[in-house]
């Protein structure tokens, strides 16, 4: 069997879970977009291509019914694999992960491709 290394590092992680509770939408996508820019540089393109994928499910939402928001709830376990102690923490943390996930997606180009221009949805 074949595992890979998870994205993001032990620290990166830590870094992450912060930065998923920051209350403030523009803020958080900020530190988003500056913890993407720390990743390995394969890290990063690897990310990229798996969510310019998603980004392509999501505009076919009609046809296939995974709008940003299913696509975060079926992959964040997957891309954000954290470690929790308590059923409690992880349901705490749960909707601030998917929120992460989907805000990836929904925002690619702001947080990918370097655009300066974004769109908060």
């Amino acid at each position: 069997e074949v595992c890979f290394p998870p994205f993001f590092t032990e620290d990166l992680m830590v870094e992450l879970e912060d930065i998923s509770v920051k209350g403030d939408r523009s803020c958080r996508l900020l530190a988003l977009r500056s913890l993407l820019k720390k990743l390995p540089t394969v890290n990063f393109e690897v990310l990229k291509f798996v969510f310019h994928h998603f980004v392509r499910v999501s505009e076919n939402c009609k046809l296939n019914s995974m709008d940003s928001k299913n696509l975060a709830i079926c992959w964040w376990p997957t891309l954000l694999p954290i470690e929790f102690s308590d059923m409690g923490r992880f349901e705490q943390m749960r909707p601030h992960l998917e929120d992460i996930v989907q805000t990836m997606i929904d925002q690619y180009p702001f947080l990918f491709c370097g655009k300066e221009a974004f769109v908060m949805v």
